[in-house]
This record gives structure tokens, sequence and C-alpha cells, in this order.
């Protein structure tokens, strides 16, 4: 068993050390070395407490519209916090820029593809971002939609990338303010196979309006599939399709800029229970999920915990 915790401490803290490592960029470009910063664990982990020389920007995760009208609507409690995270972080040596990432995995798909769906919801939408991130101090804006779910969604999505950039250059040019980043988070690949309809993002519209996209390279396997372990954030496999070097690949075959490609690596580990322990490698057969120590917890947990490890570049937890 202290075998077993012991090489699961040391790939997490592989993971965590290397997901902060240079952004696939050119040569013409800095680094991005981007974190998401989790809402859920300020009362444990302050922005004060971040150390601001690992990372280049940092996202609050997150924020979501009203269901209905399609705009933020920011409690005041939150409304503060989210005045000190910005400030808080704007005054840090060395300085990083902020983002708010809209929506996440636990959001869904429904209510963006609705927002999206219409002209009026989408421009009600758009505007009211941009006023959350002037009002609180924010640099940018990420749109985390997990994930569009057919070619409707996808043609919707370049409309709203497209309205989205031309506010944002609307609103720069008229208060003299720097123009707001514009982001998002999207699928390993271009074209998403592996649920549902076979469906291809706007590529086009991403290169055009996004300043760059943060590619969710992880999450290959996991609980959904109890049957056989596997390299959750795996760079090659040659067995399938399912790999970061083939994810990558794609969004460059479809036109993206590579320097507009950040690869995104994970805070933890998967286990399973092996279905007989003489046959451990990848692929091998088993019978249930298996976790230990810190990932006994559940999966949002056992990240936000190793996010703040990551933010406080503490990496003795396993010693």
């Amino acid at each position: 068993m202290a075998a077993i915790n012991h090489i699961l401490c040391t790939s997490a803290i592989f993971l965590i050390l290397t997901a902060f490592s240079h952004a696939m960029a050119s040569s013409n470009h800095q680094p991005i070395k981007g974190v998401y910063y989790p809402s859920w664990v300020a009362q444990d982990f302050s922005p004060s407490s971040i150390k601001t020389k690992l990372f280049t920007h940092i996202y609050y995760a997150f924020l979501t519209p009203n269901s209905v009208t399609f705009k933020f609507n920011i409690e005041q409690t939150e409304a503060l916090f989210l005045v000190n995270f910005t400030s808080t972080l704007h005054a840090k040596k060395p300085r990083v820029q902020t983002l708010f990432s809209v929506g996440g995995a636990a959001e869904g798909s429904a209510l963006f593809s609705r927002m999206a769906s219409d002209l009026s919801y989408r421009s009600a939408f758009i505007h009211s971002s941009i006023e959350v991130a002037r009002k609180f101090g924010f640099d940018g804006i990420d749109l985390d939609w997990e994930y569009p779910e057919d070619t409707t969604d996808m043609v919707n999505l370049a409309y709203l990338l497209d309205e989205w950039r031309v506010a944002v250059q609307k609103e720069a040019g008229t208060t003299g303010r720097p123009l707001l980043l514009l982001t998002a988070a999207v699928y390993y690949s271009s074209d998403t196979f592996l649920s549902g309809a076979q469906r291809a993002y706007p590529a086009a519209s991403i290169s055009k309006n996004l300043d760059w996209i943060n590619v969710m390279n992880y999450d290959y396997h996991g609980g959904w599939d109890p049957s056989a372990t596997g390299a959750h954030a795996a760079l090659f496999d040659p067995n399938s399709n399912i790999s970061t070097s083939y994810g990558l690949g794609s969004w460059i075959r479809v036109g993206v800029p590579r320097s507009k490609l950040i690869m995104g690596l994970p805070l933890y580990g998967r286990t399973w229970q092996l279905k007989d322990p003489r046959w451990h490698g990848v692929g091998a057969p088993a019978v249930d999920l298996r976790s230990y120590g810190l990932c006994e917890m559940e999966d949002h947990e056992c990240r936000a915990l190793w996010m703040m490890m990551v933010l406080d570049q503490t990496w003795n937890l396993c010693s």
C-alpha cells in the first residue's frame, strides 16, 4: 500500500510541475501560464496567498448568467470578493492579468445553447459580460461552454464570438480603456466525436475573434469507464485518436494559429481497482474505480485541493 501511495503522489506532483510550463506558442509570443481559481476555495485560500511569479493569467471560476435574461446578477457578497480578487492580484509583483470564466462543466450546455440561439439573448449576455469585467476590474472574459451539442450550437457559437469581438472593440474605442481579452475553454479536439453527433468547432471564428483557447487535454479516461485503466491526459495513444498529440494537431489542421493554442494539463490523477494485479499496464482490465488518500474526495474537491497546492507552491503533502 505504501508503494502504491508513493507512486500516486509522485504522479500528481509531476502533473502539477508540468501543468504550468510554457504554453504552446510561437517564438514571437510570450508564453501563457494560466490557472483557474475555483471560487469554492476562497474561504481557505485567499487571492493574497497566490504566488503570482508562477503565472501570467488567473481565471476566476466561475460566473454564470441568469437563465432567463442571460445577464449576470452578482450578489453583494460575491461582488465584494471579486473586487478584492482583481485588486489584490493586480497589486502583487509581478502583476498578473485576471479573467472571469463563464459556465464550467457543472453548468452544462443547455443555458449556453439557448443564449447563443437568439440575437437579443446574445446581445444581453455580451454587454452584461463586458459590464461585469469593467465593474470588477477584470482584464478579460473566458467562455467555458461544455460543450456545444450539435452543428446548430457550433454555428451559433460562431455568431456569438463574432458579435462579442465587435462589442469589446467598440467598448474599448469608446472608453479609451485597454481591450478586454476574450478566451475560451474548448474540447481537446477541434471536432467532437466521442459522444453525441459529430460536430466541429467554428475554427475560422475562433481564430479571428479569440485571443487564445484553453484546450482541455485531459479527462480522456475516468469514472465513466471503470472497466479498464487509461491515461487520462495521454500525450500519445498509438491505438486511438484520444490523445493530446491528436487533439492539438486537429486544431492546427483546421487553421487555428499555434500561438492561440494553450495546452491544458490536469492537477489530479485517476486510479482503478485491477481485475488481476499481475496485469497493471495502461488498458489493463479493471473492475471498479479505486481512490487513495486525497483523491477519495469528489473530483471537484480533489482538483481544488491540488489547485491550492499549486497556487501556494506547496509540494510537501506527499511526504
